[in-house]
């Protein structure tokens, strides 16, 4: 029984990671995301995924909002001051 459900949490994973590999990540994906090379996922680690495996890619997606926000901030006071 606890192999059975390892192998399904493992397929649902790696089903998962393709998806978000996929849809975010290649370089043919229909809603690219903007980060640098050090957070990309190359292809091949797809076929061993880990839970963690787009940790440095979603923190990279989640800092963008704050740089666009510091930014406008700094462009108002220098026009405005």
């Amino acid at each position: 029984m606890m192999r059975s459900l390892t192998g399904l949490l493992c397929s649902q994973l790696k089903a998962a990671a393709r998806f978000i590999y996929d849809t975010y990540l290649s370089d043919s994906a229909p809603y690219s995301v903007n980060i640098d090379d050090t957070a990309k996922t190359e292809e091949k680690h797809l076929g061993e995924p880990t839970p963690d495996m787009f940790n440095k890619a979603q923190a990279q997606v989640c800092q963008i909002p704050l740089f666009k926000k510091l930014n406008n901030t700094m462009i108002h006071c220098w026009c405005f001051g």
